[in-house]
């Protein structure tokens, strides 16, 4: 019954992880990618959809949530096969040693995932090297293990799941001492340990009554509010060494690279643009809280004409009342290099969390937004 359980719950953990590291868009920019080396290990990679904006927080809200709600389950199977895994001899047949060698990376890659996960959440970086880089190999490991153990073992679930009382129960101690815990009892107990980090976690992933039960959370507590400063702090800026003459008005800049040019902006030159709102998420889960605002910024506009400078005319209307004093910024001109690819739309100053982007080779969609609120200096 734990087998199953991990089976499917692992399935869907591998699934939404593979689809989080693609949502970073490596194949877009050399600062996207945080495994160049991956090689065949990336075949997954596609072009993330832009629409709907809450898919990447639906994706890491389960990924987040399921593998903590699974930590029980992990723990008693592997409580359970213990005598096994130190049976003699080590190996009885081919077979037999391939399925100790998958078990010796499954354990420990099971382990190591599930480990650097939780501490990843918890903000609790005493690991060596990136998280995101150790999780994604590490990840890989496992998943191949995972595979062969599946594989390997196969017949004996199913003969199992079909003669439940026919198997033999080389796990039993010959000389069993008195029952303390039936095996309905342990079921009921990893199953509410499951429910119970489940309720103090789901919380800090997806809105409703439950962000008042996510005590599991690094930021658990109260509600931060709404507006766009209503986000939970993850660093202040002394500890994470901004100054403040990097986010002032006269140092900020919004840089828009592609591959034949760059673009850089002042915040006032930002403002003379024409502006649109959007929704988006802000995908904080380390921070305890993801949430979704709306906001108004800047559209990565670009020109598919083949030469010099092209003069685009855009008009947008935004809920926002900084757009304009009328609440609609006017038509403008608006001068922009041809030829620059729809690229990350990013800051200079460590401050800014925006990375919303869209893919070259696309049509640039009408003014995606390329900032949030707290992008903003000042």
């Amino acid at each position: 019954m734990l087998g199953l359980v991990l089976l499917a719950g692992i399935t869907v953990l591998s699934v939404t992880g593979l689809v989080s590291y693609a949502a970073y868009n490596p194949d877009l920019s050399p600062v996207n990618d945080k495994t160049p080396d991956k090689g065949i290990l990336g075949f997954y990679l596609f072009a993330w959809p832009t629409d709907p904006h809450w898919l990447y927080r639906l994706n890491q809200g389960v990924h987040v949530t399921l593998g903590i709600t699974l930590i029980p389950v992990l723990l008693a199977k592997l409580w359970s096969v213990v005598p096994r895994l130190f049976a003699l001899p080590p190996a009885r047949s081919l077979a037999h040693a391939l399925e100790r060698i998958s078990l010796l990376l499954l354990v420990g890659g099971a382990l190591f995932q599930f480990v650097t996960g939780v501490l990843n959440i918890q903000l609790d970086y005493i690991f060596p090297g990136s998280f995101y880089t150790l999780h994604f190999y590490g990840a890989w490991v496992f998943f191949a293990a995972f595979a062969v153990h599946v594989l390997l073992r196969m017949p004996v679930a199913l003969r199992t799941l079909r003669h439940p009382r026919e198997e033999k129960g080389d796990l039993v101690s010959p000389r069993p001492a008195e029952p303390t815990f039936s095996r309905r009892g342990a079921l009921w107990f990893v199953g509410g340990g499951s429910l119970l980090l489940f309720a103090t976690t789901v919380g800090q992933n997806f809105d409703g009554p439950l962000r008042r039960t996510a005590l599991l959370a690094p930021r658990g507590g109260g509600d931060p509010g709404s507006g766009p400063n209503g986000f939970q702090i993850n660093k202040t800026a002394a500890y994470a060494g901004i100054d403040a003459a990097e986010t002032g008005e006269d140092a900020w800049r919004l840089v828009v690279t592609g591959r034949t040019g760059t673009v850089r902006l002042s915040r006032a030159e930002l403002l003379r643009l024409p502006r649109t709102a959007r929704r988006c998420p802000s995908p904080a889960w380390r921070a305890g809280r993801p949430r979704t605002s709306g906001g108004a910024g800047c559209g990565c506009a670009t020109s598919r004409r083949s030469s010099g400078t092209t003069t685009r005319r855009t008009c947008s209307s935004s809920p926002s009342s900084a757009a304009a004093p009328s609440g609609k910024p006017p038509c403008a001109p608006t001068r922009w290099p041809t030829r620059v690819p729809c690229s990350p739309c990013t800051s200079t100053a460590r401050s800014c969390p925006s990375t919303t982007a869209t893919r070259r080779g696309s049509s640039c969609p009408p003014l995606p937004v390329c900032s949030t609120p707290s992008g903003w200096p000042g």
